[in-house]
């Protein structure tokens, strides 16, 4: 994962990008700031105008699907505590019992809290 300085290669193609760093004044502060463009020519992001390296490394959809699967894991981690934790399932109404919680967790629709209520 590159630092935050660093530009991420080019979300369209996968090549690293040109970056320069300059020297802005803004409001009598100078600031370093890094301008960024596709370095590969057939890359459809080579042919628009450079763009700072802040906008070119912000990427929305990544950062939306690393909270899905941080959500997704954390209902897996619930489902898999409660068929550790669950000792009722010695006849067939426990473990539907058992199933039905899971699945519960599984959608989202049950929390860890739940957990601690358990005997």
């Amino acid at each position: 994962m590159p630092k935050p300085s660093e530009p991420k290669p080019c979300p369209f193609c996968g090549q690293g990008p040109f970056a320069e760093t300059y020297n802005e004044w803004s409001m009598g502060v100078v600031s370093r700031v890094t301008w960024v463009q596709c370095a590969t020519e057939d890359c459809p992001l080579h042919k628009l105008d450079w763009i700072r390296a802040e906008q070119w490394n912000s990427r929305p959809i990544e950062h939306m699907l690393h909270e899905r699967i941080n959500d997704l894991e954390s209902r897996i981690t619930l489902a898999i505590d409660l068929s550790i934790s669950y000792d009722g399932f010695n006849d067939a109404e426990g473990l539907k019992s058992l199933i039905d919680d899971m699945v519960l967790a599984l959608k989202g629709e049950l929390k860890n809290e739940f957990l601690k209520d358990m005997p």
